[in-house]
Formats: structure tokens, sequence, C-alpha cells
């Protein structure tokens, strides 16, 4: 079956029409009934993914997996949460030969987060079967292993039921980890071995040379119209008397202060943008390094 990912900046495009439940049934072994999901688009069944970056690692609970969660898959699960109840409520009478009301259903259902814990909320995952387990070097490791930031793929698969109790299922499908020792490469300077925190650094070394490189051309070229402004003035103010030429030279320096601040301003003004520029940049650089990190881990 294909697999339909959501992550933090999709999963607002999920739409609940297009999750199907299957009829509950009884499987084989134990004797759980349970209800499959699938989500259904372009006329084809796919697994319900949520993938994210987990910056703790993940600890083993009881034979669970133990993830803290951010806003978005909570936001996602909570979701999930009430499309649950409301199709058991609406099914129920399909499935069991017997209408239960929506508040039954309701008290029955256990909600998969849990909010007790003094670090955050978080969701207790069954390991899949076929669960993955790696690093980003494709090399195989145990759960044990997994104390760091990693990538993790999470499915729910589906409700099981037992008596005045419904449980939804989510499975761990991966967890993929950064290689002990490895550092982030941006893949457009593999080759020359330049790792991203030293194109940074040095990204924004040049920027800040280029920032007073600037200061110091506006300054010389503000001074120089301010000069010729002040050599244009002494040309066209005739002088006669003595206090005429005390008020030209009072005049003359009340003009130069002003002019010395105004440079200041302007000076101060040009900076503030251009490191408002820097700051962008910089943004955008390290989001892109991130970026491609992630889109590494996630080729391997």
């Amino acid at each position: 079956m294909d697999e339909k990912v959501f992550n933090h900046s999709n999963y607002h495009s999920k739409d609940d029409a297009n999750i199907k439940y299957s009829h509950a049934k009884r499987l084989e072994g134990n004797g759980v009934l349970f209800s499959g999901v699938h989500y259904l688009e372009d006329g084809k069944k796919h697994r319900i993914l949520y993938e994210f970056q987990s910056s703790t690692g993940l600890e083993l609970y009881k034979g669970k997996v133990k993830f803290l969660l951010d806003e978005s898959l909570q936001e996602f699960i909570e979701g999930l949460d009430e499309l649950n109840i409301g199709r058991v409520y609406e099914n129920s009478k399909k499935w069991f030969d017997k209408s239960f009301d929506y508040d039954k259903v309701d008290r029955w259902y256990s909600r998969p987060i849990i909010t007790k814990s003094k670090r955050g909320n978080f969701i207790l995952c069954r390991p899949a079967k076929d669960v993955k387990v790696e690093d980003t070097k494709n090399r195989k490791l145990n759960l044990e292993d997994i104390t760091s930031e990693c990538v993790v793929q999470i499915e729910f698969a589906g409700l099981e039921f037992y008596k005045e109790n419904i449980v939804p299922v989510y499975l761990l499908n991966s967890v993929v980890c950064r290689a002990k020792n490895e550092d982030v490469i941006d893949s457009q300077d593999e080759e020359s071995g330049i790792s991203s925190n030293e194109e940074t650094e040095s990204s924004e070394h040049l920027e800040e040379v280029e920032v007073e490189n600037l200061k110091q051309e506006e300054h010389k070229e503000v001074s120089e119209q301010n000069e010729i402004k002040t050599k244009t003035l002494e040309r066209e103010i005739v002088l006669e008397h003595k206090d005429e030429i005390s008020l030209y030279n009072e005049e003359s320096c009340v003009f130069n202060e002003s002019a010395r601040r105004q440079i200041e301003i302007e000076i101060e003004k040009l900076r503030e943008l251009k490191m408002n520029e820097l700051r962008e940049k910089r943004k955008q650089h390290r989001e892109k390094s991130k970026e491609l990190s992630n889109s590494h881990i996630l080729e391997n």
C-alpha cells in the first residue's frame, strides 16, 4: 500500500473525508476486534504516516516507544481522536449490531496523548513488525541505541476494541538518526569538505566586512556632499562688515555641526537596514542548511 506522509508543514491539508475505516473484525491469533484505516487519494489507498523530528531521541517503556510531542503532532493526533470517536459512533450499529450514544463512545475512547509528564506531553507507540531503525549511513541500529536527535515516522493503523475500551493504534514505522561523529555537510560543499557551520561563519564575516566598507563609503560620500554645500555657501555670502563675518562663522559652525549629526543619522539608518538584511540572510541560510540536512537524512 502507498504511503500518505504528513508533517508539521502539511498536516492541515489532511481531509477527514478521505480517511476510511474498515468494518471491525476479529484479528487472527488474539481475537481482538480491529478496524483498519487508510487514506483514499486519487483512487488509491495509502497508509497514514506522520513524520517529525525528535530532538530528545526516544525512550523505551514497557515494550513501547515514548516520544515527546511538538505542537503540530499533538494537534494532528487530537484531530484524529475526534474523528475516531465520531466514526465509531456513526458505525456502531453496523459493526457491533448495537447503537452506542456519542457520550458513551467518548468515555470508552482511550486518548493516546499522556499529559502527566513534567517534561511535556508524549505518546507511546508500538514498534511495527518491520520497523526500520538505522543511521544516515544506512547502518542498522537497535532502538536502545537512539539517544539523540532523530527523524521519526509513526503510523496511525486503526482502532482496537475491548470491553468498554477503544484504543487507537500508533505504530513506530521508522527511525533515522545521525551517524556518530557525522558532521552536517552542505551538499554543494561535499568535495571541498566545508561544513555548513563553517560556511555560515565565513559568510557572516564577509557580510560584516561589507557593512563596514559600506559605512565608510557612505560617510565619505555624505562628507563630500556637505563640503560642496559649505563651499557653495561661502561663495554666495558677501562679507561687508565684521558683524557679518562673525555671523557667518557662527552659522558655518552650526551648519557643520548639523551636517555632522545628519551624517551620523544617515549612517545609523544604513547600518540598521544592512544589519536587518544580514539577519534575514543568516536566517534563510540556517533554514536552508537545516532543510538540506533533513533531506540528506531522509534520502539515506
